[in-house]
């Protein structure tokens, strides 16, 4: 019992650990990395850059972390599916880090656009384009790989009884949500860039960034319910 109320309590304070780095990382990159002046903006401001970088990493193993940690639990109920959601939050991980590896290649360009000046402005743009194309789509398959974790992950919680059954079905509810904002932005109708925060998105964002901020202190102070096969 202790052993097992020692992992609800890591597990809660990765999850803490995971969003507060994802959110503040993502916003200290977003910031000047989409900036519509980023070639100007990104090298001026590369330590916030990097600290989000850093911060993203911290968030990538904090994900895994969470799925290592909770596997012991989880496979008690069904082993095939904790082992599938392992696998899903390291595609998660992998992706984020993926990400966050594409902006050295956006701070040096930024910094040769400065030395080079105006006259060089459209090879850099060009470069640039296509530097920031790539994390238009690596970045929302971090959401959508976290989502498919987390769909797996509440309804496991839901059918084991692990914890009060309110919680996971309002963490599907808000992974649903996420999931068609994240799909929304990759086809373009999210009213803006498929990275950039934009209004509507932080909204589909926000019942499940809630959920696993409560989910994560009930972890932490209560446990789990128990531990009989579901």
């Amino acid at each position: 019992m202790n052993t097992t109320r020692q992992t609800a309590r890591i597990a809660g304070a990765l999850f803490l650990i995971a969003l507060a780095t994802d959110l503040i990382g993502g916003e200290l990159i977003a910031r000047f990395i989409h900036a519509p002046d980023y070639l100007t903006s990104v090298h001026p401001n590369r330590i916030r850059v990097i600290t989000g970088m850093v911060l993203e990493l911290i968030a990538a193993a904090s994900v895994v972390g969470i799925a290592a940690t909770l596997f012991s639990v989880l496979k008690k109920h069904s082993e095939r599916m904790a082992l599938t959601y392992v696998g899903l939050r390291i595609v998660e991980a992998v992706t984020l880090v993926i990400y966050v590896f594409g902006m050295p290649s956006i701070l040096t360009l930024s910094r040769e656009y400065l030395k080079a000046g105006a006259p060089s402005a459209p090879y850099f743009q060009a470069l640039g384009a296509s530097l920031l194309a790539a994390t238009y789509w690596v970045y929302p398959m971090v959401a959508f790989f976290f989502s498919l974790g987390a769909l797996l992950f509440y309804h496991l919680l839901h059918r084991s009884r692990l914890i009060p059954r309110f919680i996971p079905v309002w963490g599907l509810i808000g992974v649903v949500l996420l999931l068609v904002g994240t799909l929304l932005g990759m086809f373009g109708y999210s009213g803006g860039s498929s990275v950039v925060p934009q209004p509507g998105i932080m909204l589909y964002a926000a019942p499940i960034a809630l959920n696993e901020v409560f989910l994560a202190m009930w972890l932490i102070l209560k446990g789990f319910k128990h531990q009989g096969a579901g």
